[in-house]
């Protein structure tokens, strides 16, 4: 059983031959996959924008042992990981390169819920390099439809998330 969104993804873009979220170029591939074990998946990576941000708000179990304290701390860890993501785009349009990959994709899952358009978890003042990433992310054919469950539930997520933090906004460190 294969488990783990990049796993299932990479197996995914091999086994339909899609080109174009997962080019042939070995050095597209290789900048995708450094990304994936780094940046995304690693302990200080962006998957703790979801599992430390976004989860407390519809979990209960999770909601329970929140307080502000800890909240203020995993924005911070949020805050160290897009400090990683905004090195590793660089002057790139997107992760690995000129066009959106699966790499992309599942970076924005972890990002744009944080976005001020949908939940507002982060600042991204002090990120440009991400803002500029998300607008074109959000350019992309089919972001719209796809993001209308969380255009529902963000606003009650952020008017939450608001009462934690609203004299520590995550910044730029």
């Amino acid at each position: 059983c294969l488990s783990q969104s990049p796993a299932i993804l990479l197996y995914l873009a091999e086994k339909h031959n899609w080109l174009d979220l997962y080019p042939k170029d070995l050095k597209v591939r290789g900048l995708m996959h450094q990304f994936l074990h780094s940046i995304y998946s690693s302990k200080l990576g962006l998957r703790v924008i979801t599992t430390s941000l976004f989860a407390p708000f519809v979990r209960p179990d999770i909601a329970a042992a929140l307080t502000k304290e800890s909240w203020v701390k995993e924005q911070r860890r949020a805050a160290k990981a897009l400090v990683a993501f905004e090195g590793f785009l660089g002057s790139k349009a997107f992760v690995a390169c000129e066009q959106p990959t699966l790499a992309d994709f599942l970076a924005y899952s972890e990002i744009g819920q944080a976005n001020k358009k949908h939940c507002d978890l982060i600042d991204f003042g002090g990120f440009p390099r991400t803002v500029a990433w998300m607008d074109r992310m959000e350019k992309l054919e089919g972001h719209q439809e796809s993001h209308r469950s969380i255009a529902k539930f963000g606003p009650s997520i952020a008017a939450r998330a608001k009462k934690l933090s609203e004299s520590r906004p995550v910044s730029n460190l």
